[in-house]
This record gives structure tokens, C-alpha cells and sequence, in this order.
């Protein structure tokens, strides 16, 4: 670490964010920014073939919508669209009542795929923009084997990943479960079973 200039370094991923955000004319969730700022991940969206592990998450650089690096898996979720489609009352529920089986295909393709959890090229986490809170977070969204995960911010939904990949569990997990986990020390203000920042701003 000697003669590594921290502070520079971060002002320099810092101008990368800044320019991303002008390209797309979006405002990038805190909490996101600051897991770039501490991870900087690779610079790819999958895993080569034969790793042990396909867990990968984009840089700054990479970082694409969906329609852009999953056509055709978005193609055929928007196909299904009559079969997926919510409304707004059912749609907004997070936390552990949240069901698992809810998408809404037309928010596919402009969502940011910021990487990809397990070994199947579909379990994709992104980041939703037609989808906002106060603060200033994104919807966050895994896809999994069985259904989707949604969550108020990208910190909460990586809380989730991470006792759901320790402890094995199916479904999404409550906050009871999460205080009983390594999980529960992150600098988190808000949890699964508690209530959004707001109403989330949709728009198209």
C-alpha cells in the first residue's frame, strides 16, 4: 500500500461514476456507488468457463442495461408479459410478504445488470431505474431459480444474497433471521419487513 494515493484513487472512480451517470442520464444509487468504490469488480459480465464460481459483478465501465447484454433472455420474459404482469398494489411489496413469482417484463430491458449471482447465466441482479425512492435508491432485484427478489436498495438486497448463499434458505428472508447473522453489522437503516422511504416514483 505504500505510496498509494487512496484518496486519489477514489476521486478517480469517482469521475468514471460521474460519466456513466451523464451517459445515461440517471443518478446511480448510493449504496451501489459506494460497493464500486470499495469492490471495483471486473471488468465482465460472466464467469469464464470451467471457474468455480459464476457470483460476478460488472465495472463501472461494463455496466449495460439488460436489453444490451441479455437480449434474448429478456425477449423471452417479455414475451410472457400477460403472465407477469402486476398491478401497482401487488407490485410494490417488499420484505418478506413480497411474492417471488411478480415481474414486470417491460422494466427488463432498461434495467442495469450489475452482475450475476449463482451458475445459471439467467440469475442476474440489476438494478431497476423506472423505480426510485427518496433517498435516492433503485428497486434492486435478483432473478433466481425460483422467482425474483426485490429490495428498497441495492445494501438491502445484498444482505439478503448473503444469508440466503450462507444459510441455505429459499425465499426471502426476515429480519429476524438477518440479526442472527454477520449480516446484521452492516450500516443499514432499513430492513425487509420495514415500510419504503415512499411510495416508489415510476416513470417511464
Amino acid at each position: 500500500m505504500d505510496g498509494l494515493d487512496l484518496a486519489a484513487t477514489e476521486a478517480a472512480y469517482m469521475e468514471k461514476v460521474a460519466a456513466y451517470e451523464a451517459y445515461r442520464g440517471i443518478r446511480l444509487p448510493r449504496s451501489y456507488v459506494d460497493f464500486l468504490l470499495a469492490y471495483q469488480p471486473e471488468l465482465r459480465y460472466r464467469a469464464e468457463e470451467g471457474e468455480a464460481s459464476s457470483t460476478r459483478f460488472v465495472s463501472i465501465e461494463a455496466l449495460s442495461t439488460l436489453g444490451a447484454v441479455s437480449s434474448s433472455w429478456v425477449s423471452a420474459v417479455d414475451g410472457a408479459r400477460g403472465v407477469y404482469g402486476v398491478p401497482d398494489h401487488k407490485y410494490f411489496v417488499y420484505g418478506a410478504k413480497q411474492d417471488d413469482a411478480i415481474l414486470r417484463a417491460e422494466y427488463l430491458a432498461g434495467s442495469l445488470g450489475v452482475g450475476h449471482y449463482g451458475f445459471d447465466s439467467n440469475e442476474i441482479i440489476s438494478l431497476n431505474p423506472y423505480v426510485t425512492f427518496a433517498d435516492g435508491e433503485m428497486e434492486a432485484i435478483a432473478y433466481v431459480s425460483h422467482g425474483t427478489i426485490r429490495a428498497t436498495s441495492f445494501a438491502e438486497l445484498m444482505r439478503h444474497i448473503h444469508a440466503w448463499q450462507s444459510r441455505r434458505w429459499e425465499g426471502v428472508i426476515t429480519d429476524a433471521d438477518i440479526q442472527k447473522t454477520c449480516a446484521a453489522l452492516l450500516p443499514v437503516d432499513a430492513w425487509w419487513e420495514r415500510e419504503p422511504v415512499k411510495v416508489p416514483r415510476i416513470s417511464e
